[in-house]
């Protein structure tokens, strides 16, 4: 009816609700369910991270590592507690709903036996005496209830239903004894909205979600999402990083720990003040001091740890830190709340030094690339990454003052006593504290064992094997070129060219296992994980490759400066493939150079004139069935697959050359970069580990010249491109102009050839000129 009022129904409310509340309950159900099973899974699998221990020590460390996945604490985590409470709320309300449906919806199915409360197929007495009994319960003179008129009302019409012939065939029919009901419109919310008892409390609790609840939640889920960076990392922490007096260009790495300690991460470590705790950290603080560990703090940032309010945390994390280096943290797994302090240390200062090093690296292309100040701060934070990583410092030697300790710390079983044995006897030509030194010594590579070794047992001789195997010890050499298939010239580069250098990261061999066939029959498909008895966690093996320009400033000849022109970071697995992939050049280069030198062979043989040498790939027209025809797959003949008697020529070194250059393009230890002005360049690549110590490298240097492109060599366009400008096009093929079914020598060469069926010869000439013209060279009348 037009104009009417549309009533509140709480029926459609409740199907709305729960519709509503569904779509939102299936998501974190799902979640919870997944994230259950997983760790149920996980709990019943063996330890395969076990599996990869190559020592005892680290077996113990991985088996360690699993346990902690398989506790309870790592599933419930305060995320997914949040989650798991706010979906059982979100059931409960559910199901409460779906109740109030089954008991309070107006429209449920319409039972006239059920408001009598009598069973079905009932006799007329029964029926009569049951309406009698419930009309005197619910009769508006003696129930003075609310609902004592509609339930009374509804027993009348249910006792006509089942006494009244018409009412009971209305019922039968239709499901209500007043016969087809018409349809009603309503607004899909609860009556109480509108009761005007309700008026008030509706719009104060209106007005306080509106207002307060949604702005407050709004604004701490900005405030607390706008606390951390893209790494996770505090926004404070990297405006800290940022501040030229902290982290300053050409810093020193001893003051990198203190540096560390500064994070806004760490203020929550001395959040357990008991005694135990206390304790704990007096001993610690003595110790740290007793020891001399500590270098003395910059007047930059002395400030930070005398005024900041939490600067106990600080300094709690910067003594746990200085323990950790130098390996003296027997005192910290002493007490239990200073070990969970070392582990969250530990976890997070990886991510830190990240942090900091996309800083540095920032400012240093800022500064033009300038290597001369931010390349030393990165440099030492990568140094700084490999001591945390590893757990080797500064050495205690007033004579070795700012040098590191022996690289041959991260060898297992290795101590002071071991490196006293290796450094015997050493003269100036030997460096075996060096590791590279060390695993590249003959005797080593031959029998497995070394100076340093004499004491060890079996086992650990043969714990110091294994992980001789997989460190990664490897020779870095550079290919400069441009990937250019049509040039057949991969050294050739030209002013705009995209300049290619392949790092080539190959394991070392000595020249004897370089001759032996079988050396190279072993290789490693997977990566294996960082060895380190010292960081508790499990890592990746990643590098670092810094693209170094060397040249001469115009303004001061003579002298050489150096700019950090590109960097990339690499994972250990990229490495390991990249190594694959370079073996397979190389074997395609070598087939490539038999290739090419038979091509040539036979050409000087047969005296070939050079216009019917092809490059890439020449059609002809051949009867299939003549047998002097000579096919083979070496001279990459191979017969049209539409069966017109065409066939292709494939060159071979043209398809290897294709070849070389998709494999080159699969490399992740590649660098590209835009070729500068027509000049000499000099360059070269470090490459820097983030996790091992001592086994850094820097390639030897490669020069390379840039030629101008008026140099570059005139394009010669194909014969087989020019076979298909001859080709009708389109406009031609609509209008008819095909050539004749007679003419066989359609497209090629022939100047006396009509290739237009009725067409003159200067018309002939005209449609199969010199390529020369179609370039705009200059033809006289």
């Amino acid at each position: 009816m037009p104009g009417a009022r549309l009533d509140y129904d709480n029926a459609a409310f409740y199907h709305f609700f729960i519709a509503v509340l569904f779509i939102f309950l299936a998501p974190f159900s799902f979640f919870v369910i997944k994230r259950v099973m997983s760790f149920m899974m996980l709990r019943t699998q063996k330890y395969e991270l076990k599996d990869k221990a190559r020592t005892k020590e680290e077996q113990e460390k991985f088996e360690k590592i699993e346990q902690d996945k398989r506790r309870c604490s790592a599933l419930f985590t305060k995320g997914f507690l949040c989650t798991f409470m706010v979906m059982v709320l979100g059931w409960c309300l559910f199901f409460f709903v779906v109740n109030l449906v089954n008991v309070d919806s107006e429209i449920a199915t319409y039972d006239p036996f059920k408001i009598l409360e009598i069973e079905h197929g009932a006799s007329a007495r029964e029926i009569k005496k049951a309406y009698r009994k419930q009309s005197l319960i619910y009769h508006p003179d003696k129930n003075k209830s609310p609902d004592a008129e509609r339930k009374f009302m509804a027993i009348a019409k249910a006792y006509a239903a089942l006494t009244d012939p018409v009412a009971k065939e209305n019922w039968e029919k239709y499901g209500n004894p007043d016969g087809r009901q018409s349809l009603e419109v309503s607004i899909g919310l609860p009556k109480f909205l509108i009761d005007a008892d309700n008026q008030n409390t509706v719009l104060i609790v209106y007005m306080f979600i509106l207002i307060v609840c949604i702005p407050t939640a709004v604004w701490y889920y900005y405030s607390w999402s706008q606390q951390f960076g893209e790494d996770g990392i505090f926004f404070d922490t990297e405006r800290m990083f940022m501040h030229p007096q902290v982290l300053s260009s050409n810093i020193q790495i001893k003051y990198l720990p203190e540096l560390l300690s500064m994070a806004k991460e760490f203020e929550g470590l001395n959040d357990k003040n008991t005694k135990e705790s206390a304790t704990a950290l007096q001993a610690l603080d003595n110790y740290m001091k007793s020891s001399g560990l500590l270098p003395k703090t910059r007047k930059q940032v002395a400030g930070f740890f005398q005024q900041n309010p939490k600067r106990m945390s600080h300094l709690r994390a910067y003594w746990i830190l200085a323990a950790h280096l130098n390996r003296r943290t027997k005192i910290v797994r002493k007490s239990k709340d200073l070990s969970k302090d070392l582990e969250k240390i530990l976890s997070i200062a990886p991510k830190l030094i990240d942090s900091m090093l996309k800083i540095a690296l920032i400012k240093t292309h800022y500064n033009q690339g300038n290597v001369s100040e931010w390349f030393v701060t990165i440099m030492n934070l990568l140094n700084f990454r490999q001591c945390l990583i590893q757990g080797i410092w500064l050495s205690e030697n007033p004579k070795a003052s700012g040098q590191f300790q022996s690289s041959l710390l991260q060898l297992p079983h290795f101590g002071e006593e071991q490196l006293r044995h290796v450094k015997k006897r050493r003269g100036k030509s030997r460096r075996e504290e060096d590791l590279r030194e060390y695993l590249r010594s003959s005797e080593l590579r031959q029998t497995g064992k070394k100076r340093g070794q004499g004491e060890f047992t079996e086992q650990q001789i043969k714990d110091v094997q294994s992980i001789v195997k997989i460190l990664p010890d490897f020779e870095v050499n550079l290919e400069v070129g441009v990937d250019d298939i049509e040039d057949n010239q991969f050294d050739y580069i030209a002013e705009g060219d995209i300049v290619t250098i392949d790092v080539h990261m190959s394991p070392f061999m000595e020249d004897s296992e370089k001759d032996d066939a079988g050396a190279m029959s072993e290789e490693v498909s997977e990566c294996p994980l960082v060895h380190s008895f010292s960081y508790p966690f499990d890592i990746e093996e990643t590098w670092w490759l810094f693209l170094i320009w060397e040249f001469e400033p115009p303004n001061r000849k003579g002298s050489v400066e150096q700019k950090l022109l590109m960097h990339k970071k690499i994972t250990g697995q990229e490495r390991i493939d990249s190594i694959k992939i370079y073996r397979d050049i190389k074997a395609l280069k070598d087939e490539l150079n038999e290739l090419m030198k038979k091509k040539a062979d036979k050409n000087s043989d047969e005296n070939i004139s050079e216009d019917k040498k092809s490059t890439l790939r020449n059609r002809s027209k051949v009867d299939p069935a003549d047998e002097n025809a000579v096919l083979s797959k070496a001279d990459g003949i191979v017969f049209d697959d539409d069966d017109d008697g065409i066939i292709t020529t494939v060159d071979p070194i043209f398809e290897l050359q294709e070849q070389i250059v998709d494999l080159r393009k699969k490399l992740k230890t590649r660098l590209q970069f835009q070729a500068g002005p027509p000049m000499k360049y000099k360059m070269k690549v470090i490459v820097k580990s983030s996790c091992y110590i001592g086994l850094d490298h820097t390639s030897p240097e490669t020069e390379f010249v840039v030629k101008s492109r008026e140099n570059l060599p005139q394009y010669k366009v194909h014969e087989e491109d020019k076979m298909l400008d001859m080709e009708p096009t389109l406009f031609d093929a609509m209008a008819g102009n095909w050539p004749d079914e007679e003419d066989d020598d359609f497209g090629s060469d022939d100047d006396n050839n009509d290739d237009f069926g009725g067409g003159n010869e200067s018309t002939s000439n005209k449609a199969e000129g010199d390529v020369g013209d179609d370039f705009g060279s200059d033809v006289d009348d």
